[in-house]
């Protein structure tokens, strides 16, 4: 499709102007893996590969295994896409096991593995002056001594743990307040224009305003909104209108463009479908909201909530948990 195309340009340019810049180089992770999401979408999965391929090596140079979770998924779908299975499956299973460990801290396992070094040198050295009796001695206190340090080190790492989890309940909360303000804008906004249909007698105000308020019930029906092929078209056949002034009462009302309300609304509705129905997967939830591919939800749902899907149906079973 052109727009991808023009999408991969624009993001090809935005490489140039990295490397040509003082920005740190990790910059380019998210642009590497945006044109090979874009790729995808286009099918030209050997581009996408390519880019992708450049994505994951700049996100390993630079320890970055949360874009590493992103291009493991898109790397999912593109094999999936070119029939081969086994390749799908296999950076499905890496994406996932990405996922799981974003609590982990590999800082800490180097630093256990240097405490444990340090302890075996000091042990080789005194054994080779003290007889057996001290050896033993010696053994003792440094077997206790590192059973305390690796209990403390244990104790750190679950309160650093407990603090990220903490951080990310404040993130989630935040996230739930702010999509919560929108709703009531939105409903306050639906109230003022289907007030102001009421009150405006005739002329071009009466004219946009009637609009404004088929647009607004249009755009939050379900039936349209979680229809995949739902687009700009679409509504202002809908509405009866053309697709500028369509656009024009989207911007009036939401302040965003068609695109950036439809995500938000589905995305919105993301968030309820994904703790109600817990047996269901991210791809099922993405099809009913209207997605035709994972991937571009699990982006939408990244940019909108500040998190993956999976991430945050991992906090707030946790937060459930708790509660019990």
């Amino acid at each position: 499709m052109r727009e991808y195309v023009k999408a991969i340009d624009y993001y090809k340019q935005t490489l140039k102007v990295i490397e040509g810049s003082s920005l740190p180089k990790w910059y380019d992770i998210a642009i590497l893996l945006q044109i090979g999401s874009c790729a995808a979408e286009d099918k030209q999965y050997d581009l996408a590969i390519e880019y992708l391929s450049k994505a994951e090596a700049s996100s390993a140079k630079w320890d970055n295994e949360s874009c590493l979770a992103d291009i493991y998924t898109v790397y999912a779908e593109v094999f999936k896409e070119t029939g081969d299975k086994a390749k799908s499956d296999e950076y499905s299973r890496k994406s996932q096991q990405l996922d799981d460990k974003i609590y982990n801290s590999q800082r800490m396992d180097k630093a256990i593995a240097r405490l444990m070094d340090m302890v075996t040198h000091l042990h080789e050295r005194e054994l080779q002056s003290i007889d057996l009796r001290l050896r033993q001695q010696i053994i003792v206190t440094y077997a206790i001594s590192f059973i305390l340090l690796l209990l403390i080190f244990t104790l750190y790492i679950v309160w650093k743990q407990k603090r990220r989890l903490m951080e990310s309940y404040k993130l989630l909360i935040e996230k739930e307040e702010k999509i919560a303000d929108k709703e009531l804008e939105n409903r306050q906004l639906k109230d003022i224009v289907n007030q102001e249909s009421s009150t405006n007698a005739d002329g071009k105000d009466r004219q946009q305003e009637e609009l404004a308020s088929k647009v607004a019930k249009a755009i939050n029906n379900p039936k349209y909104l979680f229809d995949a092929d739902f687009s700009l078209d679409m509504l202002s056949r809908e509405v009866g209108s053309n697709v500028k002034y369509t656009s024009q009462a989207i911007h009036d009302l939401y302040h965003q463009n068609f695109r950036q309300v439809v995500n938000e609304l589905r995305i919105r509705k993301a968030l309820t479908k994904i703790v109600e129905d817990r047996n269901s997967t991210i791809k099922d939830i993405a099809c009913l909201l209207g997605y035709n591919s994972t991937t571009s939800f699990i982006i939408a749902f990244k940019k909108i909530v500040g998190m993956t899907p999976a991430v945050y149906k991992k906090l707030k079973l946790e937060e459930a948990k708790k509660a019990v």
